[in-house]
């Protein structure tokens, strides 16, 4: 949980420490008294800060040790909307709908392409919610203890999937395994469909990298009807694998994969 240290020319260590969950996306300051000789501590960890909205690294320190500094690195995301124009080339009037200042992601839209479905950890762990275009504020689409993620609509608009991991600590192991869920599109209890290899998220559990990126993910086309595909590493992670799947069914077949050592698609 340390970011960043630095000795100070008194012998104190200072220190950033992501804080206690739901905020282990922000940082703050602590110090140590240290052996210079040895490192190890003669105190025991003190705070020095307390700010909401901080994630402090890159620190400085003047020769005297009378002045400190910093960098912020708070870190947010946020889902917008715009219009496309020039045949999807450009983009026009781009607005932010989401106004938490927490992690939001988008996951896809409603048939009436008036609402998006999203996810963000505005309550601490990740969970899936609405947003009219025309709203400034958001309704839950889930309430979990697991982190819940990428909400799209089912081809049959019916329904509706996303990704389930079991809620991970920020720096602790990230799960092996999720679930690909289905819900009702107006809402009520969800179902599991089916499991799936590895955890979403580039940068491990709790960091920013987290929220987006990586495998396992999923898409479904729009045509009613038609299977959605997912893409899972192997147990070797050096290979993903595309496999379809019924959204009331589950797997179907292999498609494809492609080998990340040789760079090579097989289909």
């Amino acid at each position: 949980r340390v970011r960043w240290a630095i000795w100070m020319p008194d012998g104190r260590i200072i220190y950033s420490r992501t804080e206690d969950a739901p905020r282990s996306m922000e940082a703050n300051l602590w110090s140590v008294n240290a052996d210079p000789e040895t490192g190890r501590a003669q105190s025991d960890p003190r705070r020095l800060t307390d700010w909401v909205g901080f994630r402090m690294r890159v620190f400085s320190t003047t020769a005297d040790g009378k002045t400190f500094v910093f960098m912020n690195d708070i870190e947010q995301s946020d889902v917008w909307i715009a219009d496309l124009a020039d045949n999807g080339t450009r983009l026009e009037s781009p607005q932010r709908m989401t106004l938490s200042e927490k992690m939001d992601w988008a996951g896809g839209w409603t048939p009436d392409s008036k609402h998006v479905l999203f996810y963000s950890d505005r309550a601490g762990i990740y969970d899936l919610f609405s947003q009219a275009i025309d709203d400034t504020s958001a309704q839950p689409l889930t309430r979990s203890a697991e982190e819940q993620r990428s909400p799209r609509m089912c081809p049959d608009e019916q329904c509706v999937l996303f990704m389930e991991w079991p809620m991970t600590k920020a720096g602790g192991p990230a799960p092996i395994a999720g679930n690909i869920m289905r819900m009702p599109a107006g809402g009520g209890p969800s179902d599991t469909l089916f499991s799936v290899n590895g955890y979403y998220g580039a940068g491990g559990a709790g960091s920013y990298l987290a929220a987006v990126g990586g495998y396992p993910s999923f898409r479904c086309p729009r045509e009613k009807g038609a299977l959605c595909v997912v893409a899972e590493k192997d147990a070797t992670g050096n290979k993903v694998n595309f496999t379809t799947f019924d959204p009331y069914k589950g797997r179907a077949r292999q498609i494809a994969s492609l080998d990340f050592e040789i760079g090579r698609a097989h289909v």
